[in-house]
């Protein structure tokens, strides 16, 4: 990929100036609409973005009733035409439909032929506006997500995604996984769907994106005339509780039928608007990504504690996020050596940087390229193009926000990288948690079985040796302490509010 981008001779004014021929409007009705004139290719990718997800659920949090909304309304009943007649279209005009849910965002998204795009325009306006809530497809996708979030219990990756966040947060919403709760799912009735959609979906709450060859004008006009009619409403403010710092390391485990373990290593970073962004998407690159990457070299190849390395700093407009590592440990009883090995060689890159470490410039040199060829590879389709148009929009109120970013990435030097290991990687806020084959709990906070998670937090005298924490499948959370010296048992309930 690089040597590609190399050949082709990218420079960064050739692609990093505000794409030509995009459109900016805001009806009277409040909905936005951007479109972009990609001239000579042969899609056109319409999707309406709607601002609200998983965070902005009150009074379902925890349900998935975003979610499950979503699978009501992508191609569902209209006043308009039923589920067939709508499938019937979308073949006939050639169209691909999809739909997803995250925690800020839920798109609906059709990609179809230029001569086609004013009719899935069409279908798009028609589900926003006249969505009937038909009772047996409440009933029916109510089982489907019920049956998807039971899949995705069974998938590892999945696990210790959510076992992180609900370890890694204690106030954030982003603890609440976006499916939501098995038991809160099935108490979602229709007059609970009918109440949100009032609240959540409206045109002054959503964004309208086409991408493609579109030639302005006339699809704008035919925008103007399927979402004109979708009716203003008063949105309620919701405020998200902000995270407290963390102040102690904190660990999770779960047990589950799997062969080799996974652990994921994380410590609280920042949001889409921090100055900091790029050099820690940079220094995620120099140590997880890429066959020459420091954690590759030493855990995989020199010292054979995993099979896999990965980093990440996902960082999210809404709050701060997470700078990751992800390990994939074949030997169960190499966990503890693992994360011991993959937190040290991320400390010492500050100390590769300050001794200015052989190999550090050529390191940063390709991270840089590799951001240049992710950003042109992400946008060469039509549909993440307008991914990227709506993502940016919505989350910094900057459409070209992407092109800037690989601009900016350009002006992270090796300094940089040591300045935010040394701030961020810090062992006292590190959260770790691990998916691990049954039967080969630690004993230091390991899971006693697959729907049981226990955490140890810190290492003072303050929590003390021995301190357990059990989070049970109803999300009750038991904390124990054993004091050698009492006579007695103590037991005390507290519930937040």
């Amino acid at each position: 990929m690089l040597q590609i981008v190399a050949a082709l001779g990218f420079g960064l004014g050739l692609f990093l100036a505000p794409p030509a021929g995009v459109t900016r409007e805001t009806l009277p009705n409040g909905l936005d609409v951007l479109i972009e004139d990609r001239p000579g290719t042969e899609t056109v990718a319409v999707r309406v973005y709607v601002r609200t997800g998983s965070l902005n659920e009150e009074p379902f949090l925890g349900a998935g009733i975003s979610h499950l909304y979503e699978h009501l309304l992508a191609g569902g009943t209209t006043t308009t035409r039923g589920e067939k007649e709508t499938a019937e279209i979308l073949r006939s005009i050639g169209g691909v439909m999809n739909a997803y849910t995250s925690y800020d965002l839920t798109c609906y998204h059709v990609t179809t032929t230029g001569e086609h795009a004013a009719t899935a325009i069409d279908l798009l306006a028609d589900w926003m506006r006249n969505n009937t809530l038909d009772p047996r497809e409440v009933a029916r996708e109510t089982e489907v997500v019920q049956r998807e979030l039971e899949k995705d219990e069974d998938e590892p990756a999945n696990v210790l995604w959510r076992l992180h966040m609900e370890t890694a947060y204690r106030r954030s919403l982003i603890r609440l996984p976006v499916i939501g709760y098995k038991s809160n799912i099935r108490r979602i009735t229709r007059d609970d769907l009918v109440r949100f959609y009032k609240e959540r979906y409206a045109p002054n709450n959503a964004v309208l994106v086409i991408v493609g060859d579109v030639r302005g004008g006339p699809l704008l006009e035919r925008a103007r005339a399927a979402f004109g009619p979708w009716e203003r409403r008063t949105l309620r403010a919701g405020v998200l509780p902000s995270e407290p710092p963390q102040t102690a390391p904190r660990r999770a485990e779960r047990e589950m039928p799997v062969s080799v373990a996974s652990v994921k290593i994380g410590w609280p970073s920042v949001d889409l608007l921090s100055p900091d962004l790029y050099a820690l998407d940079v220094l995620a690159f120099v140590l997880g990504q890429g066959e020459s990457a420091l954690l590759k070299q030493q855990l995989v190849d020199e010292k054979k504690l995993a099979t896999a390395v990965a980093t990440s700093s996902w960082t999210p407009s809404f709050g701060a996020g997470q700078f990751m590592i992800d390990l994939e440990v074949p030997e169960a009883g190499k966990v503890e050596e693992a994360i011991e090995a993959a937190m040290k060689a991320a400390r010492a890159l500050e100390g590769r940087v300050a001794h200015r470490a052989e190999g550090m410039a050529e390191r940063l040199a390709r991270a840089k390229k590799q951001k240049i060829a992710e950003h042109v590879f992400a946008i060469e389709k039509n549909e993440g193009r307008a991914e990227s148009v709506a993502q940016d929009w919505i989350g910094t109120g900057d459409p070209w926000f992407s092109e800037r970013y690989v601009e900016r990435v350009q002006s992270v030097s090796v300094d940089d990288l040591g300045r935010v290991a040394r701030q961020y990687l810090d062992p006292e806020k590190v959260t770790v948690t691990v998916v691990r084959p049954a039967g080969t709990g630690s004993g230091t906070g390991s899971g006693t079985g697959t729907g049981t998670r226990q955490e140890a937090q810190g290492t003072g005298t303050e929590t003390g040796a021995g301190t357990r924490k059990v989070v049970l499948e109803t999300g009750l959370v038991v904390v124990m302490r054993p004091m050698a010296a009492a006579k007695g048992v103590a037991m005390q309930a507290s519930f937040a509010g």
